[in-house]
């Protein structure tokens, strides 16, 4: 979420106040629940093809990357 998306989400809901512990919990729940899908087909050989495999591969890494939801989760 960039931050104009962020200024324009509170100015349409008004002022709110965060507990930044649950937003922790909850973005790093959200990135294991993205990380396990992926992590079993690129495990499963025989109930995926090598490209199904290999676009969950990318999935994967691109939670793990530097900009990703994993990352971002406890940033």
């Amino acid at each position: 979420m960039t931050a104009q998306q962020q200024s324009r989400f509170f100015k349409g809901c008004g002022p709110a106040e965060l507990d930044t512990s649950r937003m922790t919990y909850y973005r790093c729940t959200r990135a294991l629940e993205d990380l396990a899908g992926p992590a079993a087909q690129v495990l499963d050989a025989r109930g995926h093809t090598d490209t199904e495999r290999a676009d969950a591969l990318a999935i994967y890494r691109g939670v793990l990357s530097p900009t990703g939801l994993a990352s971002l989760a406890l940033s």
